[in-house]
């Protein structure tokens, strides 16, 4: 019930006639640095056409550097791309260097052993294949999954569901183009798409499951409770690292003193980016108050209401689960103990009751708001099923008491409003880059030299 993300289905009706009559192949849409629509029989097939070389032999600084002009063509060509603006400003090289400085230390792991102490050296070397099942509730998340893993100078499989299929397509032909030199040596995005394979097959294929699974130095899992069950049961290498990013569920703390125009229009864009399909889209806000909870919710809903106005004439609707929707708002106005305010049409909704918990998600531009008399008062409802909490509270000891015991009780990330799906390190409690290398050691025995 708290799953967010989403497993695609087994929907083949986009395939041409020639695909539909080899079902049992591997759909390859990205191998061998070529973009074409075709087939390969097994992995093992894929796994030899990857080159685990080109990221290999690539300093760090070229990689961040490489990735930095990506991002700054994606920009030129691909903005209508849903995510494009997001992900090319995460693509920045002051957060790239960020992220590995948070996940690793000193980057120069990444290249040679790096002097630690006692006459020990480090070195981060790259796992080697990675193979990332791609979820398809947010369609650049292959684009990031991918990324990470190139940082760790690994080569990547990627499982995409068809919906998002062309749009990932699409950005990967922007990092084709792209080339950068750094101290007389050059990363060119032909040979880097070399490293890649992007395909498809349907996710009921138990065989060519088991072969993605079984061609996998690292294994990286987005999909829903179902999914990731079943991938993680599935035969793989002993020395095969599992990175699982499972259903999650995420929602919001106020306090009365926070209410503004301006924290609104923040709270609404983390309602409406990605219609809340991703794991850590807010679904419920608490409204605390210790003088008088039910005027600080009214007063809520009061903001929200501008605020949704705000965002939905610069961000309209363009989809939804309207009939979630209906359903949702018929029950709430034939409960006398409920209470609904939406707008005219569908483009958004707010449910209010007085139940503290977690209420299953109707997505689509709606949120649930409830008082409280206490932030502490959510804190029961807390589990590792909790990704995200949005805060806003005036309190500075306040605030850090309680994310301490959000975080405790199994919250991975306690984030300012607007903030809630900007993608960070760690990211459900994980440490994508450093799960990404085998951390390899070197120790002299003496100071001759000597091993």
């Amino acid at each position: 019930p708290l799953a967010v993300g989403r497993w695609p289905e087994n929907n083949q009706q986009s395939l041409t006639n020639n695909q539909k009559s080899i079902p049992m192949s591997i759909q390859t849409f990205l191998l061998d640095g070529k973009f074409a629509e075709g087939s390969a029989p097994d992995f093992d097939s894929i796994v030899a056409k990857l080159d685990q070389e080109v990221l290999y032999r690539a300093p760090i600084d070229l990689i961040v550097k490489f990735l930095a002009k990506f991002g700054k063509e994606l920009t030129r060509n691909l903005l209508t791309e849903e995510g494009v603006i997001y992900l090319a400003s995460w693509l920045r090289t002051s957060n790239l260097e960020k992220y590995i400085a948070i996940n690793v230390g000193d980057k120069t792991v990444l290249d040679a052993f790096v002097a630690q102490t006692d006459n020990l050296f480090m070195r981060a070397q790259p796992r080697g294949v990675v193979c990332h099942w791609v979820a398809g509730n947010v369609p650049t998340l292959a684009i990031f999954s991918i990324v990470q893993a190139m940082l760790g100078k690994n080569a990547s499989i990627v499982r995409v569901p068809l919906e998002p299929m062309s749009g990932i397509v699409n950005i990967l032909r922007v990092l084709e183009k792209v080339s950068v030199e750094l101290d007389g040596q050059t990363l060119d995005g032909r040979e880097v798409l070399k490293s890649l394979a992007v395909v498809y097959y349907p996710s009921s294929n138990k065989a060519l499951n088991t072969g993605m699974s079984l061609a996998a130095d690292a294994k990286v899992i987005w999909g829903g409770k179902e999914a990731v069950r079943d991938i993680i049961a599935l035969p793989q290498r002993e020395h095969c690292e599992n990175v699982v990013f499972g259903p999650k569920y995420s929602f919001a703390v106020v306090d009365e003193a926070s209410i503004s125009e301006g924290m609104a229009k923040r709270m609404a864009m983390d309602i409406i980016t990605f219609d809340q399909e991703a794991c850590s889209s807010p679904h419920v806000i608490f409204v605390q108050s210790r003088s008088n909870a039910q005027a600080a919710a009214e007063k809520m809903v009061e903001h929200m209401v501008a605020g949704f106005e705000a965002v939905t004439e610069k961000f309209p609707k363009a989809y939804g689960s309207y009939g979630a929707v209906l359903n949702a708002r018929g029950m709430y106005w034939l409960d006398p103990e409920k209470d609904v305010v939406c707008s005219d049409d569908l483009d958004w909704t707010i449910l209010l009751n007085d139940d503290i918990q977690l209420e299953e998600p109707v997505k689509s531009r709606t949120i649930f708001i409830k008082a409280v008399n206490s932030a502490l008062d959510v804190i029961p409802l807390i589990t590792n099923k909790v990704q995200t909490i949005g805060i806003a509270m005036q309190d500075a000891d306040e605030r850090v008491a309680f994310c301490e015991q959000a975080t405790r009780h199994g919250v991975a990330r306690c984030v300012a409003l607007g903030s809630m799906n900007n993608y960070d390190t760690p990211w459900d409690g994980i440490l994508f880059i450093n799960r990404m290398v085998r951390w390899t050691a070197m120790r002299y025995s003496d100071s001759n030299g000597s091993l």
